[in-house]
């Protein structure tokens, strides 16, 4: 019994060193338990004002994604070259010349076409029996300032549907209409065309289709790059005057 009563004490004894043992182990651990690092959210990048960037040879502002209108800087892409470039005219009239000259000018009058447009469509109407030297002499001599020409098709392409001046230009030296780069910028600098008015017409056109872009949306669609790309000029005149 005496044994016992000395064996008890000892256990508890014991029991009390584990438990303080265990709870030591415990709180070290949770000392040196590592939290995982907080990760921090990379800060939103805005382009800086002022920021350029060349695309297709043009100075491109990063920050509000437009370039400058300037005619005289538009580039223009490679195309192929224009038949009537390549195989001139004959000097001598041939059989068919003046005929086919008096031809070519009524035609023109109804619709202006380049000197390679005009070719390809009489050497495809098949119109008699001319030849290509007929047809290659004909459009060489009807006495006509191509320039102005190209004036007067840029007109009447803005009758059909509103474009901006970098948007007629790549339609002018492009095929079908095929004049010279030369020509066509010429056209978008020179034709009587109301540029701020070709601009409203745009954006009544897109208003239309989304009634829901504010000013500010439809302001930065008419200038940006990928889109109609007028001046920020005329875009401004346009929204201004888009409830007038």
């Amino acid at each position: 019994m005496k044994k016992l009563n000395r064996i008890i004490p000892l256990v508890a004894a014991s029991a009390l060193m584990l438990t303080a043992c265990s709870s030591t182990t415990t709180s070290e651990e949770k000392k040196t338990e590592t939290k995982p690092a907080a990760t921090a959210s990379a800060p939103a990048t805005q382009t800086p004002e002022g920021a350029k960037d060349i695309v297709d040879g043009e100075e491109v502002d990063l920050a509000t994604n437009t370039r400058a209108q300037d005619p005289d800087k538009f580039p223009a892409a490679p195309t192929p070259p224009r038949y009537v470039d390549e195989h001139p005219a004959p000097k001598e009239v041939p059989p068919h010349g003046e005929e086919l000259v008096m031809l070519a000018k009524k035609m023109q009058e109804k619709n202006p076409e380049s000197k390679e447009g005009l070719y390809n469509i009489l050497k495809q109407s098949g119109v008699a029996d001319y030849t290509d030297e007929d047809i290659l002499w004909a459009v060489n001599n009807l006495g006509v300032d191509w320039n102005e020409v190209a004036c007067d098709a840029a007109i009447a392409y803005q009758k059909l549907m509103p474009h901006s001046q970098r948007e007629l230009f790549e339609i002018l030296y492009s095929q079908p209409a095929s004049f010279t780069v030369d020509e066509a910028r010429y056209a978008v600098k020179n034709a009587k065309i109301d540029w701020n008015q070709v601009a409203l017409e745009w954006a009544k056109h897109i208003k239309e289709g989304k009634p829901e872009m504010s000013d500010e949306e439809l302001y930065n669609f008419l200038v940006q790059v990928g889109g109609p790309e007028y001046s920020p000029e005329q875009a401004k005149w346009a929204v201004e005057h888009l409830n007038q």
